[in-house]
Order: C-alpha cells, then sequence, then structure tokens
C-alpha cells in the first residue's frame, strides 16, 4: 500500500474517565506515527462519525474503552468477521465465526467483558445476542453493520478494547486504564510495522 489513507485508526470516546482511553491512544499513535505516511488517525465522539471517514480505507483500528469486571482485565484485540466480534490476540491468528460458535452461547458470554465507550454494544454482539445500546447513540457493531450494507467497510477491521471501571462524567481515569494507553500504542504499532512496513 502506498496511497494515504489506506490504513484509518480511530479513537472513540468522551471526556468521562475510562471513556477518554480511545481518545488518549489516538494522540499516543498520532505522535508516534511518521508524518507522510498512510495511516491517519482520527478521534470520534461517537462510532457514527466512522462512516465519514471510510472512503479509500482497507483497514480500520478502532480503539475503545471497556467495562472491565476486574483489575486483571488485559487489552483485548478483537477482529469484526462476518458480523460478529471476534477474540484474536494476534494479526496472525485466523479469526472465523466458526470458532466463536463451537462454545455454547452461554459460555462464551461469561468471558466476555462488559464493552463499552460506555455500553458500545460489542459485549452483546460478541456473545451472538442482539445489538447492544451505547451511550453513544449507534454502536460500533451497528454502525460496522451499516458500512457493510452502505458497501463502505473496510476490508480488515481491528478493535483494541481497553478495560476501565470508570464512566461517569467528571469521573477521573482510572490507573488501570492509564496504564494501558502506552501498553495499547505499542502493542498497535508493533502491528502496524510488521503488517504494514
Amino acid at each position: 500500500m502506498n496511497t494515504r489513507d489506506m490504513i484509518l485508526i480511530v479513537g472513540v470516546g468522551s471526556a468521562h474517565g475510562d471513556d477518554q482511553a480511545g481518545w488518549l491512544v489516538a494522540d499516543e499513535l498520532a505522535r508516534r506515527l511518521p508524518d507522510g505516511s498512510f495511516f491517519s488517525v482520527r478521534k470520534a465522539s461517537v462510532p457514527l462519525d466512522l462512516l465519514d471517514w471510510l472512503g479509500n480505507i482497507k483497514v480500520l483500528h478502532l480503539i475503545d474503552a471497556i467495562q472491565a469486571s476486574g483489575c486483571g482485565e488485559n487489552v483485548r484485540r478483537l477482529q469484526w468477521n462476518s458480523g460478529a466480534m471476534l477474540p484474536c490476540e494476534r494479526s496472525s491468528d485466523e479469526c472465523r465465526p466458526d470458532r466463536a460458535e463451537r462454545a455454547p452461547a452461554s459460555s462464551r458470554d461469561d468471558k466476555l467483558p462488559e464493552l463499552a465507550g460506555a455500553r458500545s454494544g460489542l459485549r452483546e454482539t460478541m456473545a451472538g445476542g442482539p445489538p447492544g445500546r451505547s451511550s453513544h447513540g449507534f454502536s460500533v457493531p451497528d454502525v460496522l453493520r451499516l458500512a457493510e450494507q452502505t458497501g463502505m467497510l473496510p476490508e480488515t477491521i481491528v478493535v483494541w478494547a481497553i478495560p476501565g471501571s470508570s464512566f461517569q462524567p467528571g469521573a477521573r481515569m482510572s490507573e488501570q486504564c492509564q496504564n494501558n494507553i502506552c501498553r495499547t500504542a505499542t502493542q498497535i504499532m508493533a502491528e502496524l510495522s510488521v503488517a504494514y512496513a
């Protein structure tokens, strides 16, 4: 790829507590990526903003906060595939719907964090349930489905889910989430440098 804006990186968030995570990772990536590269880094207040930016995009990296159940939660790498959000820890992993469907929905659901941007609806989609609600209006899965229906969906969509616990208006970012900002940016940079060098 040698065309500018072929890879879009979007941090979804707000100014409230851990919901800032997507924005802060986007800021860190914008600082680290070389000028004049074929990467575009943006920040979105609502997932619906994505639809304005998908022209000529082949790969989308989306960064959002998740509602974590415990302090030990790690950043999750997920991949959108055939209308479902699937766990996929490395870019070389094969993420297929049939892998997620092997386990009963109830056992898959137990292992899924409350994915968020203060409830972006990803958890319900990953568990095979109905689309979730989002404080952002349209959920991330809703927007990805809409992009698919309109022929705008990029070839590859990776979602980076950063665990957090504090999403209330005026809340401060939790230490757990702060610790994951640079870690997530480093993981994304490593993937970008290997896959798109």
